[in-house]
């Protein structure tokens, strides 16, 4: 007599699990459910416990395959690329930038300004981490002597993005400034000044990064711009672009006393957010002024209002303009008259060109023609110097005439 728990039943059948973990198909009665427990003989189980195990091997063959596919999806997503959690720029001009996973090794390495080109090239840094990465570059940059302690101060600005903490970016920096350091020590000019290199660290949010990149230029060098209209330095946008913030800063005390606070206390990222807004309020007012018309614009895209900005509307203006004797129509005649002038001096200065290469034109004409004529003369001369020791030399070469000879001349 054989026992097991039923776990499947249909058409006085069912699925039996022995007490020994087998599966046993067998012929049961109308009224057993699944849980109960049954007994039944050898009889019972007939020609069916032959196909039984067929079944199993199709169930289990699925659960296989199942695992099989779930696996693969763990290995593919174990597999793909780690994600940047932070973005580190470094600024001697040329400025890079460096986009870092959270095990701090280099996942992106971007040329921020065309004179970091040459030294990005070539760089493997894919999966190698910051220190390795930062190593090649400072050694390119001091090897082109861009990069020394006695005349370099470098800003490395950390922006990060996600899963990571204050802690992580200053652990970040600090290795950065640690490799910069060891490279510049062995030169010859830090031997020689016995200088180290001037490193700022900065700590920005991502807002900083964003508007850096609206405008071709590193998180770094936003940040300094930031700080120094905050100060009330002026500096275009496009001067960052080409020069070193060492030479900018030059006049207005140095890099940190440009991004530094007043009372010397650094800036967090809440700090760094209301400096952009502020700059960009103070931009959004002024150029609401400039559309008034009465606006004197910095070149670093700023402006400061003139007294005549002064009027509260379109309409207050237009009646001071007609109190001054200036309605529109006179500025539009003069707007006009400038054009036409403009177009006059245009057309005068391509006409002196023109009349320019005529006359170059004309000089190379009569500078041909005396050669052609000196040369004419030499060919007269030189004919005339051999028909001279033509006739000598026949006079000279011509013997005396025998008597007959003369005789016979007479």
């Amino acid at each position: 007599m054989n026992r097991g728990t039923v776990m499947e039943c249909s058409g006085g059948k069912a699925v039996v699990l022995t007490p020994d973990g087998q599966f046993v198909r067998v012929r049961i009665r109308r009224d057993a459910e699944i849980g109960d427990e049954i007994t039944w003989t050898d009889s019972q189980t007939g020609d069916d416990k032959r196909s039984f195990p067929i079944r199993r091997t199709y169930w289990m063959s699925s659960v296989a395959a199942a695992a099989a596919v779930l696996l693969l999806m763990f290995g593919l997503w174990s597999f793909r690329a780690p994600t940047v959690v932070a973005y580190v720029s470094m600024d001697i001009n040329p400025s890079v930038e460096l986009g870092l996973d959270s095990r701090e090794r280099v996942r992106e390495l971007r040329a921020v300004n065309d004179d970091a080109l040459p030294y990005i090239e070539g760089v493997e840094y894919k999966g190698k981490p910051i220190e390795a990465v930062t190593e090649i570059l400072a050694r390119r940059l001091s090897e082109s002597h861009v990069l020394n302690a006695a005349d370099s101060e470098i800003v490395i600005a950390s922006v990060r993005l996600k899963s990571v903490d204050v802690q992580w970016e200053q652990q970040v920096t600090a290795k950065m400034e640690r490799v910069l350091i060891q490279v510049t020590e062995g030169t010859k000019d830090a031997a020689q000044t016995k200088r180290t290199l001037e490193i700022e660290k900065l700590y920005l949010p991502v807002e900083i990064r964003e508007e850096a990149k609206a405008n071709g230029i590193s998180s770094g060098k936003m940040a300094f711009w930031l700080a120094a209209e905050k100060k009330g330095h002026t500096v275009p946008l496009s001067s960052l672009k080409q020069q070193p913030l060492k030479k900018i800063a030059a006049d207005w005390g140095g890099l940190q006393q440009v991004l530094s606070d007043d009372g010397d206390q650094e800036k967090n990222e809440q700090d760094w957010k209301k400096l952009l807004q502020h700059q960009k309020q103070k931009q959004k007012e002024n150029q609401k002024d400039k559309n008034k018309g009465g606006v004197n614009v910095s070149p670093s895209g700023s402006a400061s209002p003139s007294p005549a900005s002064s009027a509260p509307s379109g309409e207050a203006r237009n009646e001071n303009e007609q109190k001054d004797g200036k309605p529109h129509q006179d500025k539009q005649d003069e707007k006009k008259k400038q054009n036409e002038e403009k177009h006059n001096k245009q057309d005068e200065e391509k006409k002196a060109k023109e009349d320019e290469r005529e006359r170059q034109k004309e000089a190379k004409e009569r500078e041909k023609e005396q050669k052609r004529q000196k040369s004419d003369d030499r060919k007269v001369e030189n004919g005339k110097n051999n028909d001279d020791r033509g006739d000598g030399k026949g006079e000279k070469n011509r013997k005396p005439k025998s008597g007959d000879e003369q005789e016979s001349d007479d």
